[in-house]
């Protein structure tokens, strides 16, 4: 029983290995499920390992997928997306990447919500 335990436990062991080879996201600005009320002109990617995008859309609401320009240059585990001005509303961002170190395709998503700017003015008292 032993022997067979053995093999079974090393197969296990590899093929986890295996999959956290992969380059899969670290962190990102904004972050997963953030609520921002000043978006920056572009969303910060860090990845575990190099990576060149290939492929990258953004989604507001239940509206139609927007195709956003894949940053061009080598691979990079710090990668930069430049986005358009961001209204209020609840945003998906699609990326899809290729691993430098093993070619793998690895893609996610990141979810992120643009509040509205409080414009709230004083009103000024009556003596």
């Amino acid at each position: 029983m032993k022997a067979f335990m053995i093999p079974t436990a090393l197969v296990l062991v590899m093929a986890a290995a295996a999959v956290q080879a992969h380059a899969h996201l670290k962190q990102s600005t904004p972050a997963e499920g953030a609520v921002v009320t000043e978006m920056p002109a572009a969303i910060e990617l860090t990845f575990s390992e190099s990576a060149r995008v290939t492929a990258v859309f953004l989604q507001k609401d239940q509206e139609p997928k927007q195709t956003l320009i894949a940053p061009t240059g080598a691979a990079a585990e710090h990668i930069s997306v430049a986005v358009p001005k961001l209204v209020a509303g609840s945003y998906t961002l699609t990326w899809r990447v290729v691993s430098e170190d093993d070619g793998h395709i690895m893609s996610g998503e990141l979810h992120f919500k643009v509040a509205a700017m409080n414009m709230r003015m004083d009103k000024p008292t009556k003596p």
